[in-house]
């Protein structure tokens, strides 16, 4: 591992003049100091968290059919125990990151990946699909890394430094529902719909093992102080020591008291923003109907439209999504490129935050159209490559 005085040369780029925020500390705990290949390594584990997250709700998509014969069930009904993961998913981050503020981020991650484990091994061997419904609802407390991830990138890097690595978390975490039914289709055609969750058991215990011994925890409690200042020399043999500390379970902001008002509560307080509220609304929506509604839905539909078996199910509908979702987020970032650099030139400084948020006009199209295609093209049988395409562009 290089030492610490490499990352800070890292860190900061004097010919560019860059000043630092927030102010790092002399600490060497502080894991703004850290060298950078010990910040990408940490970046890369909490990505493929986030991408499991994915995995762990979609792989069983594509096997619908054979789960519900199994259990004497319709397909419709099969398709719940995948909404109570999305359900339970969009609920636990409000248990999660109150206790990963004043317990650290290591201990909730650690927790989270266990008990997905444990779900998913729970939900390979339900005997009925009452036991597989309680078991997806401990699976859905598992993607904490869905939030968690973006607070670990800000522990760890400066502001100028975040945009890159929440690009790499962003499309890592993305593209882990897409390769979903990538895996879950063959899986699910030559093994069987049960191997969908030990696969995804498999992968939770590997994931588990590494972060148990290469995860150190990132939160770090730092005075509020002058962000205009170059970072401190910290020795380099200090490293090793900080990284065996960080693997510790402790709690690491000893002085926030735990309240029960802080699980929900600054959630709704957020909501008395229009900034913050309307965005909300608009990615529920967006997410909702572009990429849960065809999740719930394309194995019933083109079982029963098309014929197609679970393999063709899992491949059709996986690189569509994939395919969609990489054109998206190319797109985005041109799209964003150029309203910023729009305003700069019509207003001769850099842009508000909320300029970017005109990129939404783009999705407004986009989602709409995709799925007017992804429904005529079903309703009018015509080839099945029209509702692919639809649910494609839905989702870019």
């Amino acid at each position: 591992m290089k030492g610490s005085s490499l990352a800070i040369q890292e860190n900061l780029n004097k010919s560019e003049g860059q000043y630092l925020f927030p102010k790092p500390t002399s600490d060497p705990k502080d894991p703004l100091n850290w060298p950078i290949v010990l910040k990408i390594a940490i970046l890369i584990q909490v990505s493929l968290l986030a991408a499991l997250g994915g995995i762990n709700t979609a792989i069983i998509n594509p096997s619908y059919v054979p789960l519900a014969k199994e259990f004497h069930i319709t397909t419709v009904q099969a398709s719940y125990q995948t909404t109570v993961v999305i359900a339970l998913a969009s609920i636990g981050p409000w248990i999660w990151m109150p206790l990963a503020n004043k317990f650290g981020r290591r201990p909730i991650l650690l927790g989270t990946t266990l008990l997905a484990f444990v779900s998913a091994l729970g939900s390979a061997y339900a005997r009925n699909f009452t036991q597989l419904i309680v078991a997806r609802v401990f699976n859905g407390f598992f993607p904490v890394a869905f939030v968690l991830g973006a607070s670990v990138v800000v522990d760890l890097f400066f502001f100028h430094q975040r945009g890159r690595a929440m690009g790499v978390f962003t499309v890592t975490m993305v593209n882990g529902s897409h390769i979903a039914p990538l895996l879950g289709g063959p899986i699910g055609q030559f093994l069987g719909w049960r191997w969908c969750f030990k696969f995804a058991a498999i992968i939770d215990g590997v994931m588990f093992l590494v972060i148990l011994f290469c995860l150190p925890e990132t939160l770090y409690v730092r005075p509020e102080t002058d962000s205009k200042t170059e970072v401190p020399e910290v020795k380099s043999k200090d490293t090793k020591g900080v990284f065996s500390d960080g693997l510790k379970l402790k709690d690491r902001n000893p002085e926030l008291p735990l309240r029960l008002n802080q699980f929900v509560w600054p959630s709704i307080k957020m909501a008395r923003y229009p900034s913050v509220l309307f965005p909300a609304l608009y990615y529920a929506t967006q997410y909702g109907f572009a990429s849960i509604l065809p999740a719930v839905t394309v194995a019933n539909i083109f079982n029963k439209e098309f014929k197609w078996d679970t393999l063709q199910i899992g491949l059709g509908y996986g690189l569509s999504l994939t395919i969609g979702g990489c054109l998206g987020e190319l797109a985005a970032g041109m799209v964003l490129d150029a309203i910023v650099k729009r305003k700069i030139k019509m207003n001769g400084k850099k842009p508000h935050p909320e300029a970017r948020l005109q990129a939404i006009w783009t999705g407004e199209i986009l989602v709409p159209a995709g799925l007017l295609i992804y429904g005529f093209t079903i309703q009018y049988k015509t080839h099945w490559m029209g509702p692919l395409m639809g649910m494609g562009k839905a989702y870019a």
